[in-house]
């Protein structure tokens, strides 16, 4: 599709929310009805699995990976009927989780057991890079997520980066977290690297009448795009196999509007029944 979007998120810094509030993007778009993909890069700390109950055992990015360019990848990208299909002796309630997935809602991700050390040696890394990046180009999806690896230097981190139409780089509340990517921007500026142009800072854990946000700003020496507050609920909904949260949902409603994707708005249930909706 010629005019798909694609936009990464990225933080080098670990425990920020960048799983959280790029799933959360993605499943808000899936539930307007677009065909998204969400693809997860980050495999020293992969949770996407374990956090939605998403997983299949063939259709995921290990196996993609260990097929070393000789794949089409839709034999690898799955939605939640391809996870219940592939396992009918799942938990009922589980089942009953991912059944209120969105249809439209696709991922190519690491499985559920997996761990870092699984990850296969890659010998022909540009070529692997190369073959991945045009697959991924000529599938028919409205928008395609990229979850990336904290490391810049990661074959599939600054090579996703810088095929987005939209960066989003998301840092929490510390001053080590804007220190890190302020210094990581100053070593993009002094090579012959780019960054999309269209690019956002997302502070997250911090209010937006923080009185340490102008310090914030100052020390990144940009003004964040968003600022999402400690969601203190947060962890009871993952817990419960739910993307998001009602006050992250809301953030990024907010978030869409100001890169310019219109989405319906939607009122999400607060207080007691939300866990329930």
């Amino acid at each position: 599709m010629s005019d798909k979007r694609i936009i990464a998120f990225y933080s080098n810094s670990h425990n920020v929310g960048k799983r959280t509030i790029s799933q959360a993007f993605a499943y808000r778009l899936a539930k307007e009805g677009k065909d998204v993909l969400y693809v997860e890069t980050d495999y020293k700390r992969p949770g996407f699995a374990v956090s939605t109950g998403l997983s299949h055992d063939q259709k995921n990015m290990l196996k993609l990976i260990e097929k070393n360019n000789n794949y089409d990848i839709m034999d690898f990208i799955a939605n939640k009927r391809d996870v219940l299909d592939s396992n009918k002796n799942m938990n009922k309630a589980i089942a009953e989780k991912i059944q209120s997935y969105p249809e439209t809602f696709y991922f190519l991700a690491f499985p559920k057991d997996f761990n870092y050390t699984q990850m296969p040696e890659v010998e022909q890394k540009e070529e692997f890079v190369h073959v991945f990046i045009e697959s991924i180009k000529h599938t028919d999806f409205d928008y395609i997520i990229f979850n990336t690896a904290n490391e810049l230097s990661y074959m599939l981190s600054y090579p996703l980066i810088v095929e987005a139409d939209i960066l989003i780089s998301i840092i929490g509340s510390s001053p080590v977290d804007a220190i890190k990517l302020k210094h990581e921007l100053d070593w993009v500026n002094s090579t012959n690297l780019t960054l999309p142009n269209k690019f956002y800072t997302i502070f997250n854990f911090i209010d937006e009448d923080s009185s340490f946000l102008y310090e914030l700003e100052s020390i990144l020496g940009q003004n964040a795009a968003l600022t999402i507050p400690y969601d203190v609920e947060r962890k009871e909904y993952e817990w419960s196999l739910k993307i998001g949260s009602p006050k992250i949902n809301e953030s990024v409603e907010i978030l869409l509007q100001k890169i310019g994707i219109e989405v319906t708005p939607r009122n999400d249930k607060r207080g007691i029944f939300a866990r329930f909706s």
